[in-house]
């Protein structure tokens, strides 16, 4: 191998990477996703749990819809009133008052009020039970079944199963709101932090 092969070889190699590096380069800027600069202050002022607590995906998809118009200022449980204040801020808008909800069941149906139709031996998940005959053992079809399918979901450890029904608040939680979805028979609505749901 003489020295005329290696520098050749140096030389190939080094004009292909400065090829490369050019042409991503004129791409980046060529195809550069256009971030509204609201977008980026929004999310600096989100706490960044990435909880999903507000019912996005994460911090960065609130603060998109936020920019979109397609969520409230005030749609971060974790963050409250002075972060709804400082989001108010930044898009020009009053944020109004807040109201802390917490996750809701229809019916406070415990093992002593909710007949049981007929013994479920099944996965203990709420979602396959409610796949059952009459959409679940109890005979309150938009009641809580009281397998816990909402303790695994939700990230604040603010709901237990007690007596067989499910049961939120602020002395069980970790934060002022809960919002996830289970399946159908979840919603939320305002409710009392020790409500039964």
């Amino acid at each position: 191998m003489t020295i005329t092969a290696i520098i050749l070889a140096a030389v190939v190699v080094g004009g292909t990477g400065l090829f490369i590096g050019v042409f991503l380069g004129i791409a980046g800027k060529k195809f550069a996703v256009e971030v509204d600069e609201r977008e980026e202050a929004i999310l600096g002022v989100l706490p960044g749990n990435n909880c999903g607590g507000c019912g996005y995906a994460g911090c960065s998809g609130l603060a998109a819809a936020i920019v979109k118009g397609e969520a409230e200022v005030n749609g971060c449980p974790v963050g409250g009133a002075p972060v709804a204040e400082k989001i108010g801020e930044i898009m020009g808008v009053s944020v109004g008052s807040q109201e802390k909800k917490v996750a809701f069941v229809k019916c406070a149906g415990t093992c002593e009020k909710a007949k049981t139709e007929y013994q479920y031996t099944g996965v203990q998940d709420c979602l396959m039970a409610s796949q059952m005959q009459d959409g679940g053992p109890k005979s309150c079809n938009a009641g809580c079944l009281g397998f816990g399918s909402c303790v695994k979901a939700c990230p604040f450890d603010a709901i237990h199963v007690v007596d067989g029904i499910a049961t939120a608040g602020s002395r069980h939680g970790k934060a002022g709101a809960v919002h996830f979805h289970v399946y159908d028979r979840w919603k939320q609505v305002t409710a009392t932090p020790d409500q039964h749901l």
